[in-house]
């Protein structure tokens, strides 16, 4: 039986909580923050100066959970659909090992689970991904031989070990929200991070339709048909049947490279980052895609909704929500200093977004073939439609409410309406 342990509970000094926002959209979270995951109520779990591990929410601000003692930060903090427990790296009291750990937000206590066989370096065990539940973590332990394993822990069966080459290192990545399938990564005798899927126990490592090794992946989708990575100068998406499909950039190439960072449940959105090479990611550009619409920068995405940036670049997206509505990672100023950021895009993604203290306005017919009209707004209003990817397609000022779109293909858009009054965003579909 794990041991639970109080421990000391932070709260960060005001130069880390005043986070601005416009338009309660984009919120700088703090300088030197790293937010590395995101739940679909906008919990977040950051890292800070390679050791500290924190939860963020609108409401709460920057909380310390805990600091590593020994040596610096291995894996990710994570958190899944209850944002009272994050996933940490933390050291155990009794052992000294930095290890995988559940820490429990509502009562401000950490249950420390091990590892395998062995540690190196302090280091027992590391997170890097779970199930939306969280009832499943994956990422790396320790062999006797000091080869890095792919793990998975669930509070039934406590680590198990993925198969593996016993000559070279693994690590698991992610892990999708059935537990059948995970993705990572297994070297190669050159040393060269292989893509490697498990499923059902069995690993699969992957390569490309020319018969090359692929990178590893870094996340799959909770419904495990889709997962993404970085390979060469561009991202990419792995699908069992389609097997990888590039995500790519005209400048790429040898001195500029990306990768995909995150992907949502169901596989439509992917997140990540091009940028000069050699060089930190931090110092590149965004990008979000989707099948439709393929690779548009994030701060193009961002200002097309109406979100004012602040002059911040949204260099280093690094997770997005399960549903798609929030995204997190690190931004940059102009004078290059780095910020941890939360995107929150939820009015802009729903059906309908209504602010409770102004006029109900809405859209109709919805699905719609030629004229959409908009109910709930008296006087001149601008309309304009987007794609989901934040594509500007149509811009009007009406009296009537009243906006042809037979011109547009089938599928779904967003119409922003904006009166002297307020500004409602609404979801429709084009039959």
């Amino acid at each position: 039986m794990k041991k639970i342990y109080s421990l000391p509970f932070i709260l960060f000094g005001l130069s880390f909580l005043s986070s601005t926002y416009s338009n309660a959209q984009l919120y700088n979270i703090g300088n030197g923050i790293t937010p590395q995951d995101v739940n679909n109520a906008g919990v977040v779990a950051s890292s800070a100066g390679n050791v500290a591990t924190l939860r963020w929410t609108v409401e709460d601000g920057l909380q310390e959970i805990g600091t590593l003692a020994i040596a610096e930060y291995m894996g990710k903090p994570l958190v899944g659909e209850d944002g009272n427990k994050i996933i940490a790296y933390l050291t155990n009291p009794e052992t000294q090992q930095n290890e995988i750990s559940i820490f429990d937000f509502s009562n401000k206590s950490a249950i420390f689970l091990g590892g395998i066989e062995s540690s190196l370096d302090n280091s027992k065990s590391s997170p890097w991904g779970i199930t939306n539940d969280g009832k499943a973590i994956v990422g790396l332990g320790w062999s006797a031989t000091g080869k890095g394993r792919a793990i998975k822990w669930t509070e039934e069966e406590g680590f198990t070990t993925l198969e593996h080459n016993e000559n070279v290192s693994s690590r698991a990545n992610s892990i999708s929200d059935d537990k059948s399938t995970i993705v990572g990564w297994q070297d190669q005798e050159s040393g060269f991070r292989q893509a490697s899927v498990w499923k059902n126990g069995v690993q699969t490592l992957i390569y490309d339709a020319q018969g090359n090794p692929v990178s590893e992946l870094g996340e799959i989708s909770g419904n495990g048909k889709y997962a993404i990575g970085a390979n060469g100068y561009n991202a990419y998406i792995w699908n069992e049947n389609t097997g990888v499909t590039y995500i790519t950039h005209p400048n790429a190439g040898m001195f500029f490279r990306g990768g995909a960072t995150s992907i949502t449940e169901d596989g439509s959105k992917v997140i990540g980052y091009f940028r000069g090479w050699p060089g930190p990611p931090a110092l590149g550009e965004g990008f979000i895609w989707d099948e439709t619409n393929g690779r548009v920068n994030l701060n193009e995405y961002v200002e097309s909704l109406g979100i004012d940036t602040k002059n911040l670049i949204l260099s280093l997206p690094l997770a997005i929500s399960p549903d798609g509505t929030k995204i997190v990672g690190v931004a940059r100023d102009n004078n290059y200093n780095l910020f941890g950021f939360y995107l929150d895009l939820t009015n802009y993604l729903n059906t309908t977004q209504v602010d409770q203290n102004t006029q109900k306005i809405n859209v109709y017919p919805n699905p719609v073939k030629d004229i959409l009209s908009v109910e709930g707004i008296t006087g001149e209003a601008s309309l304009t439609i987007h794609s989901l990817t934040g594509q500007k397609l149509k811009e009007t000022s009406t009296k009537t409410g009243k906006i042809n779109v037979a011109d547009l293909t089938k599928g779904t858009y967003i119409i922003t309406i904006k009166t002297n009054k307020q500004s409602t965003s609404i979801k429709f579909i084009k039959n």
